[in-house]
């Protein structure tokens, strides 16, 4: 499934749950808005990065905001190409943050999913950044694989709605990943690296 289908089927999700996040949705952007503000970071963006973003631009948020009405799965919510622009900023000086990541979804306590932006193997690959912690883990080959990962999780209940907020069984969760991963492609740790 493109993409694009992942993105509606995870809006519509969260719109027939009736979260307040589906609410907050942005529309997507031009793409010559979105390739600039890569541009002016130095980011040599993957196309499906570029993608996403014309797709939804995030989640619209402000300071007053509880995160748990702003998640849009477990602990995480859909950062907006400004707020991606504002955090990266903000993260690139952290000795343990790689230039080439691009945050995607922030918990808001300074762990986030991030598209790795260097060509290499893992060009468009997303990384979970785990905020103290030495190595980080690829778990997702493609923003397609991650946002299939998503789908797969409402779906078989991995994610749920419980009292109005997202939750999730561990347990599923990491079932579903295992019944994404293929020959091509294994979550594997990755250095940082410092450029």
């Amino acid at each position: 499934m493109a993409l694009d289908l992942l993105i509606s089927e995870f809006n519509s999700y969260l719109r027939d749950q009736q979260l307040p996040v589906s609410d907050r949705l942005n529309l997507g952007l031009e793409r010559s808005v979105v390739e600039d503000v890569f541009d002016s970071l130095g980011i040599d963006s993957p196309d499906d990065l570029i993608n996403l973003y014309c797709y939804q631009n995030g989640t619209k948020t402000s300071e007053a905001d509880l995160l748990e009405d702003i998640y849009v799965i477990p602990g995480y919510y859909w950062l907006s190409l400004n707020d991606v622009k504002e955090v990266y900023q903000a993260i690139s000086p952290h000795p343990t943050w790689d230039l080439d990541w691009v945050p995607i979804f922030a918990t808001g306590g300074g762990d986030f999913y991030a598209v790795i932006c260097r060509r290499g193997a893992d060009f468009g690959a997303v990384v979970q950044f785990t905020n103290g912690e030495p190595e980080q883990v690829v778990e997702f080959e493609s923003l397609e694989s991650f946002f299939r990962y998503i789908a797969l999780c409402f779906k078989d209940g991995a994610f749920f709605v419980d009292d109005g907020f997202i939750e999730e069984d561990p347990d599923e969760s990491v079932q579903v990943m295992k019944d994404l991963q293929n020959e091509k492609f294994q979550i594997h740790s990755v250095a940082q690296a410092r450029y």
